[in-house]
């Protein structure tokens, strides 16, 4: 029995696996997935970890960790009592003003804000559109904006207009209705892609603009990710610098961003630290050519390297090189790989908006190959209206939108392009080159980066660089400001081109301002602001130095976008106009910057200048020199005379100064009825007061325009005849009396009382001369001349000739002081006046073709030079000799320069003695003096020497490499006239 027992009980104490609780079953189950979970997430977080320490290193990660809480503490400060309310306010308070100043309002403002009851009349309709257009806004017309309005010329709007009115209501998405705008948007397509180098097999698409190009690159990366590898936590590596559009791809799609920094000093992605953040996650590598902030194009090549090694999309944004990229090595500028001959670049966006000048709303985006481009496309099969299909964002689009970018690339051609980047992008080195050597920028701005293409970026490492910028606003330019690092932009743009000049000069005024604050801040004991730091925000009164600038964002209510917006309108709402004070430390500056309304010489020209009864033209009327001057002018310039509209010529001796007969010579020279000519005569500087007319008809908007020249024959005009007899009243003021007294005598009289003796007048002549025969037989006057083919009589056996006249004859070779000390005076008994030491009497006209710049760039006309300003005044009439030294003195003034600003001076050489003392009273330096002699050498035809003086001025600066000069004479009866050019 015990055995029994025993056994009952040890049999009772195992119980069978029957007899288990279902419930034990389920503890056990519970705590296994407990721990596989765990287990996963350990695994997966771990993973997180090796991945960022792998792509963001020890350190690197550390101070991420350390961004991010500083963040998160910053945030939860403002958030706290006193602190929130305190920066609602202020930000709200700065919203309030942006809305006043961005939404237009006050007297003469209506809103519209509900349907009329009745439509408006077409009049109407205009009337408001009118008004509208005229609204107070940034001057982009005339450059003043950097990037933002990419025009492509008036010429081009209107083809771009009647392509858009002709194809206003189509809409590609019915192709079979519209045949002709696919048909364009497939060649639109077609043109980029052959313009990237795409391979065969390449496709593209037409979108909207940059961002949705954009958007649908990221968009087909993660659809083909997701396709072929699986991919459900989609992420790209993109550099710091790439365009906002690939963050809002990020938070349209899903996918997540790791940024790449782009330091100093290239400023451009690191393909290394893009590698190292490479996982199997990843769906897009990212590269800029170039990038909006810094205008640095990313190291395309090697992220290409790197996309096929490790089998990734690599998509390059060339949305802002556009145009201009693919043209850069043919524009003769250096360039970088970029395209699809890189064969790790799958997708490329462009942007025929910018660069391409197509109306804004036009973009493309490439693909390599055309299965690439399918995964951005959307179908819905099972739709109650149908099969749907459209090939990215937009359903529908605007027809007349494809047809006008299609008529722009049309228009512009592969040449227009060319000569666009030329223009362009010489003028951002132009910035470029200012900023790193200009003696008043280069220690205190400092370029980002090498720049490549159109974009010049800069900081300072001595002032507030967003002070600048405002300084800059206050002038009227519409720059960018940067952060992280601050910094500032141009992205220049045609319109731009034209005032890059006056740029540059604003650009060295502000930074010379903003030194002298700092320098009186430093005597005040106030201490030097220096350069921004850190993420100082431009937003005026809210917060200065902000940690986490999206905390502001927040708490406003307001898209990040629009407060980006709004903090560049802040500092940029207050434009006016610069000062018109002369400053003269700087005017050689400014009157060698390019204005669009500058007053420029498109050609001066000359005929050869023969002595009066006895050279080339003793037998040529006056009237016939003139047109030859006329048709040379013409055919040198290749303008067309139907837009000249006024007509300007000094004379001096002809009967009414030649009025019924100059009038005669425009018609037969090839100028139109509708050219209006018309005489003057201020004696000696008849020819530069014609060009003066001209340029200022043109300057004040009476022509677009002209033409000034002069004439004299004076071989068959000169003489006594050519003076008025004086009336009893006019004899009767002792003053005006003195107006009849002839210039020799005058010169005469001047010598004598200043102590020129004739020895320093016999040297100055002979150097004239043996200035002006060297220089002739240098060839030196050969481009100025238009030779001339005429009758002539020989005097020796009347026999008349046909003969070409191509040289001044009235130089004489081998002239010496001494030689010149044996001619015998000519107004008074042992005087020292006598005609080796006078101007000669002599034959010739001159011709000078003058429009502001901005019409002579957009008729492709040659710039020369351009008209800065003139003078003229009085001085008593027995003093007419010394009008120059009068005149120039007001000439420089109001260009604002000094004499040491000016290369070259060709001062009218009446007399030896005039010159002489007008030369030394003004301390000029003689070597700059009529360098290839002067009227005692050539001649003096008098109504034509103004004009002449042009042509010689232009022609030597242009063969010395220098700018600014002066033209100057004395003027019959006491006046003397001067001008200021600047050769180009």
């Amino acid at each position: 029995m015990a055995k029994q027992s025993m056994a009952m009980t040890l049999r009772n104490g195992l119980p069978s696996p029957k007899s288990r609780s279902t419930s034990s079953y389920f503890v056990i189950g519970t705590d296994l997935l407990r721990n596989v979970l765990f287990l996963l997430f350990i695994l997966r977080w771990t993973r997180k970890a090796l991945l960022q320490l792998r792509g963001r290193g020890l350190f690197g990660s550390i101070a991420q960790g350390y961004r991010f809480l500083r963040r998160i503490s910053y945030a939860l400060f403002l958030r706290s009592p006193g602190v929130r309310s305190k920066v609602r306010r202020q930000v709200s308070e700065a919203v309030a003003k942006l809305e006043g100043k961005l939404v237009p309002q006050g007297p003469g403002i209506s809103r519209y804000l509900t349907l009329p009851k009745e439509g408006w009349t077409d009049q109407q309709v205009r009337s408001e559109l009118d008004r509208l257009e005229e609204l107070d806004h940034t001057r982009w017309e005339d450059g003043l904006v950097s990037g933002a309005v990419y025009h492509g010329g008036n010429d081009l709007i209107k083809v771009q207009s009647e392509a858009f009115e002709r194809f206003m209501v189509a809409n590609p998405i019915h192709p079979d209705v519209f045949p002709g705008v696919r048909k364009m948007e497939a060649e639109i397509v077609a043109m980029v892609l052959a313009l990237f180098n795409a391979p065969p097999g390449a496709a593209g698409v037409a979108t909207s603009g940059g961002t949705e190009s954009i958007l649908m690159a990221c968009l087909s990366a993660r659809e083909k990710a997701y396709a072929e590898r699986g991919v459900t936590e989609p992420e790209m590596i993109i550099p710091e610098t790439a365009h906002a559009a690939f963050h809002k791809a990020a938070a349209y799609f899903r996918i997540k961003i790791h940024l790449v920094s782009c330091p100093a000093p290239t400023y451009a992605v690191s393909v290394k630290a893009v590698s190292r953040l490479i996982n199997s996650n990843t769906i897009l590598l990212v590269g800029s050519a170039p990038n909006f902030p810094h205008g640095i194009i990313d190291d395309i090549a090697g992220l290409s390297r790197l996309a096929l090694r490790r089998r990734l999309p690599l998509h390059v944004d060339c949305c802002l090189g556009s145009f201009l990229l693919p043209f850069l090595s043919r524009a003769g500028f250096p360039t970088q790989p970029f395209d699809f001959t890189l064969k790790g670049v799958t997708s490329i966006s462009c942007d025929t908006h910018k660069y391409g000048f197509a109306p804004k709303g036009n973009s493309t985006l490439l693909y390599r190959t055309t299965a690439l481009r399918t995964y951005q496309y959307f179908i819905s099969a099972e739709w109650s209206g149908g099969v749907y299909g459209s090939i990215g964002i937009a359903g529908s689009r605007a027809g007349g939108l494809i047809a006008s970018c299609w008529a722009s690339l049309m228009s512009v051609g592969e040449n227009g392009y060319i000569n666009a980047c030329h223009s362009i992008v010489g003028a951002a080195k132009r910035l470029d080159a200012a900023i790193r050597e200009h003696p008043a920028l280069k220690d205190d701005l400092k370029m980002m980066g090498k720049p490549l293409v159109s974009v010049i970026a800069f900081t300072s490492p001595t002032l507030n660089i967003y002070d600048i910028a405002d300084s800059m606003s206050a002038k009227g330019w519409h720059l960018n400001a940067l952060q992280n690092p601050p910094g500032m932009h141009v992205a220049v743009t045609m319109p731009m081109v034209k005032v890059m000049d006056k740029l540059i000069e604003d650009l060295v005024a502000v930074v010379e301002d903003e030194k002298e604050g700092e320098r009186v801040r430093t005597v005040e004991g106030r201490g030097k602001k220096g350069q921004a730091r850190g993420d100082s925000a431009a937003l005026y009164g809210v917060a200065g130095s902000l940690p986490d600038k999206s905390v502001v964002v927040q708490l406003a209510g307001l898209p990040q976008l629009q407060m980006s917006k709004a903090q560049q309108r802040l500092s940029q709402v207050q434009s006016h106009l610069a000062s018109s004070e002369t400053d003269i430390s700087r005017g050689r500056e400014r009157i060698l910057q390019k204005l669009p309304d500058d007053i420029v010489v498109t050609c001066a020209l000359r005929t050869p200048i023969t002595r009066g009864g006895k050279g080339g033209f003793k037998d040529t009327a006056a009237a016939d020199l003139l047109t030859h001057a006329f048709k040379s002018l013409l055919s040198r310039s290749s303008i067309d005379p139907n837009l000249v509209e006024d007509i300007a010529v000094g004379n001096v001796l002809a009967p009414g100064a030649g009025a019924t007969e100059y009038r005669a010579a425009a018609l037969v020279a090839g100028f139109p009825e509708t050219a209006a000519v018309r005489t003057l005569n201020r004696q000696c500087s008849s020819g530069l007061q014609a060009c003066a007319d001209i340029a200022n008809a043109i300057r004040c908007g009476m022509i677009d325009i002209g033409v000034g020249a002069g004439v004299e024959s004076m071989s068959s005009q000169y003489g006594p005849g050519a003076v008025t007899e004086f009336s009893e009243l006019l004899d009767s003021h002792q003053e005006a009396k003195n107006c009849k007294v002839p210039m020799g005598v005058l010169s005469e009289q001047m010598a004598s009382d200043r102590n020129i003796t004739r020895a320093v007048q016999d040297a100055y002549a002979a150097r004239s001369h043996q200035r002006a025969e060297a220089a002739q037989k240098a060839g030196r006057f050969d481009g100025e001349i238009a030779p001339m083919k005429v009758k002539w009589v020989d005097p020796k056996t009347d026999e008349e000739k046909e003969i070409v006249v191509d040289k001044d004859d009235g130089i004489r070779g081998g002239m010496t002081a001494e030689g010149l000390a044996k001619i015998k005076s000519a107004f008074k008994e042992g005087g020292s006046i006598h005609a080796g030491n006078a101007s000669q009497v002599s034959d010739g006209a001159a011709a000078v073709l003058l429009m502001k710049r901005s019409t002579a760039e957009r008729l492709g006309q040659k710039i020369v030079g351009k008209f800065v300003c003139s003078s003229v005044v009085g001085v008593k009439p027995l003093l007419m000799g010394i009008g120059p030294w009068k005149a120039i003195p007001v000439a420089l003034q109001k260009a604002g320069i000094g004499k040491d600003d000016v290369d070259l001076w060709e001062i009218n050489e009446a007399f030896a003695s005039q010159c002489v003392w007008c030369v030394k009273e003004l301390g000029l330096d003689e070597e700059k003096v009529n360098p290839n002699g002067g009227a005692i050498a050539f001649g003096h035809p008098l109504g034509c020497t103004g004009a002449r003086q042009v042509s010689t001025l232009f022609n030597e600066l242009g063969r010395r490499g220098k700018n600014i000069g002066v033209t100057s004479m004395c003027v019959g009866t006491g006046m003397g006239m001067a001008a200021v050019w600047v050769k180009e």
